[in-house]
């Protein structure tokens, strides 16, 4: 009776701390879910530039004078000097003239910093200066506003990890209690930085006999600069369509890959939130049979990417003889800058806020021409020949190496170009704008009457041969839709099997 008593008792333990790890196991998953052991990997913050505030804000001609910024990395991810950040420091030579060997504008400098973690707990910063003289003014002006623009590329990796319901009861109306079923996991506040999983939705997808463990996983730039697929700053160039908002996806489930996206796991961010689906291989589902039981298991997203932020400070410059200017003479003298409100301000800047001026009308100016979204933010090697001629960019309206250009310039999809600010399908511009642009427009192939429609790779690939569809000059949300004039198919008989597929595309 004694050892039954003993027995019963023990067993009673047993069960107590089962119960116990069980409810621990069920907190730590709830806990990692939302991230809240985690005080690294929250908030959106990569690398960040700060102006000291002992940077000047004027200065006169001929004086000599430094500027300071801290670069911080607020984010959980460490730039290494196998990866290095790049700064780059861009100003009006014009204007401005570089001291103590400094860099000349475009220059660029390295930097490794450490992100955030136990040993390091608000991240690690650096301190760099510039010091630089300004050059004369001329004799028709008191002052003039140059800027000082700081470029700052970083390799980065944003990584959320959860606890996620592996729910093989759903399925089968199984309605026996469970530990878990599956809901729609949360990114929180940020992971870190400036790309985000915002959420995570598993969907579940029945197989022979078991669960095909699918998320859609949503993502979002939560930073206000641009993103590239680019491994390394080295290679990141913003002017490559390809690149941008470009990111890498990583999913990793119980220690197993998922596949998302395309072969390369790379995606396409979108203005807003965009999402991914992140799927098991079938030959590796084996385990999640549906009569196993529910249960909690990690699931880890790795975002790679690189992040490009561009900071910007005015510094006015005075002249040491501005009392003998008599007011007549204006203050701004130069070609590219405008007097407004007493002060002056480039060209680009002006008309961006005033398009109808007569000031800013140029002769490359088309009808329904939109100035808004121009800064002085274009290098020469992005305000090309090909750009000018499209009113993508402009000149003579920002100073030094700086050129006029819309904000949404080199963004376009490859099937796209920049046509007076704004994407546009190259199969309306070649067949309603200028069908003569042999930039964009083959010179032998007759546009008229051409639009993108709605029919398929292989008919297609089929009238290309008579001119009468040519790929790559559509896109969008319809991955069938190709530029195509069915006028233009010749009227040779098909075969009996493709008659009923041309008359449905059509």
């Amino acid at each position: 009776m004694k050892n039954r008593f003993n027995d019963m008792r023990k067993a009673g333990c047993i069960i107590v701390i089962i119960a116990f790890l069980s409810a621990l196991f069920l907190i730590t998953g709830c806990t990692l879910g939302s991230n809240a052991s985690d005080k690294y990997h929250i908030g959106t913050q990569g690398l960040v530039i700060e102006f000291a505030k002992t940077n000047p804000k004027e200065t006169y001609e001929n004086d000599e004078f430094s500027t300071a910024i801290f670069v911080k990395n607020l984010g959980a991810s460490s730039i290494t000097d196998n990866n290095p950040a790049v700064l780059k420091v861009s100003y009006d030579d014009y204007r401005l003239l570089a001291l103590n060997d400094g860099p000349e504008s475009g220059a660029s400098r390295t930097i490794v910093l450490h992100g955030r973690d136990i040993g390091y707990p608000v991240g690690e910063n650096n301190y760099y200066t510039y010091d630089f003289r300004a050059k004369p003014l001329t004799r028709l002006r008191e002052s003039t506003t140059t800027t000082i623009s700081y470029n700052l590329c970083y390799p980065y990796s944003t990584e959320f990890t959860t606890f996620i319901c592996i729910d093989t009861k759903s399925v089968t109306n199984d309605n026996t209690a469970s530990a878990c079923t599956a809901e729609t996991y949360s990114g929180g506040s940020g992971q870190g930085g400036p790309i985000v999983v915002t959420k995570i939705e598993p969907e579940l997808q029945s197989r022979n006999g078991y669960i095909l463990p699918t998320f859609k996983i949503y993502i979002s730039n939560a930073g206000t600069g641009y993103v590239t697929n680019s491994t390394s700053c080295q290679y990141t160039d913003i002017n490559d369509n390809t690149q941008m908002n470009r990111v890498r996806v990583y999913a990793v489930l119980s220690g197993q890959k998922l596949k998302c996206g395309n072969s390369d796991n790379n995606i396409r961010l979108s203005d807003s939130e965009t999402y991914v689906r992140c799927q098991l291989e079938d030959n590796s589902a084996s385990k999640y049979a549906r009569t196993s039981r529910n249960y909690l298991t990690p699931l880890t997203v790795t975002l790679n990417y690189t992040y490009t932020d561009i900071e910007k400070q005015d510094l006015n410059v005075k002249s040491n003889s501005d009392a003998d200017l008599p007011m007549t003479q204006g203050i701004c003298a130069s070609s590219y800058q405008v007097e407004y409100q007493g002060k002056c301000m480039t060209k680009c800047d002006y008309c961006s806020g005033d398009p109808n001026n007569d000031i800013c009308k140029t002769n490359i100016m088309t009808a329904g021409f939109d100035f808004s979204g121009f800064s002085c933010s274009c290098s020469s090697t992005q305000c090309d020949d090909k750009a000018q001629k499209h009113g993508d960019c402009i000149t003579g309206y920002c100073p030094g190496n700086l050129y006029c250009c819309s904000e949404n310039m080199n963004t376009c999809d490859a099937y796209q170009i920049l046509y007076n600010g704004k994407c546009i399908d190259k199969c309306y511009y070649c067949s309603t704008i200028n069908p003569l642009d042999t930039d964009y427009c083959p010179k032998d192939f007759q546009f008229t009457g051409f639009s993108c429609m709605n029919i398929s790779e292989t008919r297609c690939t089929q009238y290309a041969s008579s001119k009468a569809c040519i790929k790559g000059f559509c896109g969008g949300q319809n991955i069938n839709s190709y530029c195509a004039n069915l006028q233009k198919i010749p009227i040779e008989p098909l075969p009996v099997k493709d008659v009923g597929s041309v008359i449905a595309n059509k």
